[in-house]
């Protein structure tokens, strides 16, 4: 599957959705480097009450690499919220980033939501 394949197919789980719920990316960690700097965390929509992870569309669209050894996505860097950043990137690369909010006007990265489990 290659990058714009892998964007339509998250998009699909994203369209005629209704409920902020709906918008939501739960994630949680797996590994943290000894040194802090980087951290393996995993994603996961809920769809009928099922939690169905996005690691894999998540890195074939560019989002971060694939952490065989810890499982989940390696995400570099440290001192703030990296779930939300992954999200956030996703969001506007998603929705090409020229669409806005709906309830708070700001840019697309927004549009979906990021919550910790």
């Amino acid at each position: 599957m290659n990058r714009s394949e892998s964007i339509k197919e998250l998009q699909s789980k994203f369209k005629n959705v209704r409920s902020d719920d709906a918008l939501t990316i739960w994630h949680y960690v797996t590994h943290v480097s000894r040194s802090g700097m980087s951290r393996s965390i995993k994603f996961f929509i809920i769809r009928n009450g099922q939690p169905i992870s996005i690691d894999w569309l998540m890195v074939q669209s560019g989002t971060g690499t694939l952490d065989r050894k810890n499982g989940g996505i390696k995400v570099n860097g440290g001192g703030m919220d990296m779930g939300f950043n992954s999200v956030y990137n996703l969001s506007y690369r998603l929705f090409n980033g020229t669409a806005r909010h709906k309830k708070s006007g700001r840019d697309a990265g927004y549009i979906l939501n990021s919550r910790w489990l």
